[in-house]
C-alpha cells in the first residue's frame, strides 16, 4: 500500500508541475508571436482544459501525502514537513484564485475587450509562475523529509 501511495503521489506531482512547466517554458514562448487575441484564447483553453487535470493531481497529491505521512510516522513537528505543508496550503489559495478568481475575470475582460483584461491576465500569469516557483519548492522539501536532511 505505501509503495503504491509514494508512486501514485510521484506520477501526480511530476503531472501536475509537468504541466505547469511545458506552459510557462514551451506554450507560452511558441505563443509570443501571435496576436494577443489568439494568444489569450489558446492559453485560456489550454489552461481550462489543465485545470481539471492539475486540481485531480492537487486532490491526489493531498491524500497520497497524508498516508505517506501516516506510514512513515513522521512529526508533525518536523520543520521540513510543516515547510512542505505550509507551502503546500499556500498552494491551495494560490490555485484556487488562479483558476476560479482571476483567470475567468481575466478571460471575460478578453471577451469583453476591457480595460482590465491585460492587468488580469499579467497578474494571473504572474501566479501561474509562483505556483510553480513553489512547487519546486514542494519537491525540494519532500526529497530533504525522505532522505533524512
Amino acid at each position: 500500500m505505501y509503495l503504491a501511495s509514494v508512486w501514485l503521489h510521484i506520477i501526480a506531482a511530476m503531472l501536475w508541475l509537468g504541466g505547469m512547466l511545458f506552459l510557462i517554458f514551451v506554450l507560452v514562448p511558441v505563443l509570443g508571436g501571435e496576436s494577443p487575441e489568439l494568444r489569450g484564447r489558446l492559453v485560456d483553453r489550454v489552461g481550462v482544459r489543465f485545470r481539471a487535470v492539475g486540481w485531480v493531481c492537487l486532490l491526489l497529491l493531498l491524500i497520497t501525502g497524508a498516508v505517506n505521512i501516516a506510514t512513515r510516522g513522521y512529526s508533525f513537528l518536523s520543520p521540513l514537513l510543516l515547510g512542505k505543508l505550509g507551502t503546500v496550503g499556500v498552494i491551495l489559495v494560490l490555485s484556487f484564485l488562479h483558476d476560479f478568481v482571476i483567470g475567468p475575470r481575466a478571460t471575460e475582460a478578453m471577451e469583453r475587450g476591457t480595460e482590465d483584461a491585460e492587468r488580469l491576465r499579467r497578474l494571473s500569469a504572474l501566479i501561474g509562475r509562483v505556483n510553480t516557483l513553489l512547487a519546486l519548492v514542494v519537491v525540494a522539501l519532500g526529497v530533504m523529509l525522505v532522505r533524512g536532511y
